[in-house]
């Protein structure tokens, strides 16, 4: 890989450029301490996450070994009726739903965030969530599911970081996909056939408080 350079607290951080501008929909204090989960958002388009929760998943992932970057970015959201705030990083980070090993990127705000999933990787993935057996099926990847837990703050987490699992095995293929603006990459080449790839293309989103 290409150009690297570090970055205090954030791993490794590439020298590349994603383009855009973002808005996201959130609403209330979604706030979560956790950082071993991510919210499925349906109503956010983007990966995002605040920088203190980004920061303790990336010890978790050194302490354990699981595949991540830190990747230079340079998109601005909107908050709601606030001012426009940038992402100047990203992180990229692998995790294992279903039994498919993958690659998420999320954007890194210095709002209090937690991990969001947008619903663009949602419907990438062919995500159901069923809230009557908490779990989610993702029908591309042969109908796998994934268990849903209740949070603390009494929202529906999935599982980026798993205690008790082996770290799922990432090439660097599919880590450079995210790199260079793919909100989502998966490991099997089966998977990744005849699936629309996941870019940032600029589209507003809004923040809805």
């Amino acid at each position: 890989i290409r150009d690297v350079e570090r970055s205090r607290g954030l791993g490794d951080v590439y020298k590349r450029q994603v383009f855009g501008e973002r808005h996201i929909y959130v609403q209330g204090d979604l706030a979560t301490d956790d950082c071993r989960y991510a919210l499925p958002d349906s109503a956010s388009p983007n990966n995002v996450v605040g920088q203190d929760l980004a920061e303790q998943l990336v010890g978790l992932c050194y302490q354990k070994g699981m595949p991540h970057l830190v990747v230079k970015e340079d998109e601005h959201f909107r908050f709601g009726p606030g001012e426009r705030v940038w992402s100047r990083t990203a992180l990229i980070v692998g995790v294992e739903w279903g039994g498919s090993a993958l690659a998420l990127r999320f954007s890194i705000l210095q709002e209090k965030l937690p991990f969001f999933v947008s619903k663009s990787v949602l419907k990438t993935l062919g995500g159901v969530l069923d809230m009557g057996t908490n779990e989610i099926t993702f029908k591309r990847l042969g109908n796998a599911t994934e268990p849903l837990f209740e949070l603390d703050s009494d929202h529906i987490g999935i599982t980026l970081y798993k205690e008790d699992e082996d770290p799922p095995r990432l090439s660097q293929i599919t880590l450079d996909l995210c790199a260079d603006g793919a909100a989502v990459a998966l490991e099997k080449q089966k998977h990744r056939n005849g699936l629309h790839t996941l870019t940032r293309k600029g589209v507003p989103h809004a923040v809805d408080l």
